[in-house]
């Protein structure tokens, strides 16, 4: 990549200190090329709506020595990573679920690979700390979406939004994961391995440029992104002060379907799903709950072939009764002979039919739960 090509020039201009994405779009439709831009004259840049004489200054030194550098240092380190892609908000092949958006980031920087059938997404979000429930929740559902052929969105974070891109990756789906930071860096540290598969088997997104730190201002913006690229956004487990409110409010913006998943009603980390659900948000428990949600936001016709009745296990009234006391919570096998009513070893002989059965899942410790 030339520093004198446009696709250089559009890189430069993104590096402008307060020349956001709006103000970038109209810089480079009044002048004509990001290029233009650049060489604008003082005077001219200020007759630009919006403009002002900070950013137009700003504007004018990209042309110094340090800026200079700066543009040769990113164009230098983007070489340097070969599963990388850049994306110009004017190129055919930009994503267009983020044209959705009033203000898409000017350059897309991803690496791994975004697909034409990534448009068929689905975003979940949540908690970083969710419970044992909302976790299993978000990779049940992450799996069942990818096995339909659903490309799952999500921010990358620890908590739910990783639970659900494992659990696409996992079931040999694909994940798009939008970063509040450069793609070149990994957030939290210690995903590391998550992020090179999630990178190997779908793509990371930014709107920021590489070794942008993951700073707070930058998640709204990312927020926006994961709304946009979904056909709806499902918010699984949640407290009231979440991002992923914030992410449901953008997806309502955008017009897309908002979903979320019903929780334990006496914990904090689930009210926030639950004010959703009371403000009219489509509750959602199964990959088919989902398909029909947004497959009825967009276009049926591309879930028909989709929504199946899961197959259920043939259960004796003893393994019913015992599965109906059971959730993704563990609880030790005596509260299951207490709740029962029921001799221990009879108990014992009940969960190990129901797991091998698969609807129960063993822990250490004599304690059981429900993989949902």
């Amino acid at each position: 990549m030339s520093p004198g090509s446009e696709v250089a020039a559009w890189i430069s201009l993104n590096l402008v200190p307060e020349v956001g994405p709006v103000h970038f779009r109209r810089l480079v439709e009044r002048l004509g090329s990001a290029r233009e831009v650049l060489a604008a004259p003082h005077g001219r840049l200020l007759q630009i709506e919006g403009i002002g004489p900070v950013r137009a200054a700003n504007v004018l030194a990209a042309r110094s020595d340090a800026h200079s550098k700066r543009l040769e240092q990113e164009l230098d380190a983007i070489k340097k990573i070969p599963d990388l892609s850049i994306y110009l908000l004017a190129d055919p092949d930009y994503p267009a679920p983020l044209k959705d958006l009033p203000d898409p980031p000017p350059v897309l920087y991803v690496r791994g690979e975004y697909r034409p059938e990534d448009r068929l997404a689905v975003s979940m979000v949540g908690t970083r700390n969710p419970s044992a429930y909302g976790r299993e929740l978000a990779r049940k559902l992450g799996a069942g979406l990818a096995r339909v052929g659903v490309t799952v969105v999500s921010g990358c974070a620890a908590g739910i939004d990783l639970a659900s891109q494992m659990g696409a990756v996992a079931a040999g789906g694909r994940s798009i994961g939008v970063l509040g930071c450069g793609v070149d860096l990994v957030y939290p540290a210690n995903e590391r391995a998550s992020f090179e598969r999630i990178t190997a088997s779908g793509a990371l997104v930014s709107g920021l440029p590489l070794g942008a730190e993951p700073l707070a201002r930058n998640f709204p913006p990312r927020n926006r992104l994961i709304a946009a690229l979904g056909l709806g956004v499902v918010v699984v487990e949640a407290p009231l002060k979440s991002g992923a409110l914030i992410t449901a409010e953008y997806a309502m913006e955008l017009n897309r379907e908002v979903m979320s998943c019903p929780g334990n009603a006496i914990r904090d980390g689930a009210r926030g799903s639950h004010a959703l659900l009371k403000d009219g948000a489509t509750l959602v428990e199964t990959v088919e709950d989902i398909l029909r949600a947004v497959g009825h936001a967009a276009d049926p016709r591309l879930f028909a072939d989709r929504v199946s009745a899961p197959e259920a296990p043939d259960l004796t009234d003893g393994e019913a009764a015992l599965l109906g006391t059971l959730t993704a919570e563990p609880v030790h096998v005596d509260e299951l002979t207490n709740r029962l009513g029921s001799p221990r070893a009879e108990v014992l002989q009940l969960l190990l039919s129901l797991e091998l059965k698969g609807v129960v899942e063993p822990l250490p410790g004599m304690y059981y739960r429900r993989p949902f």
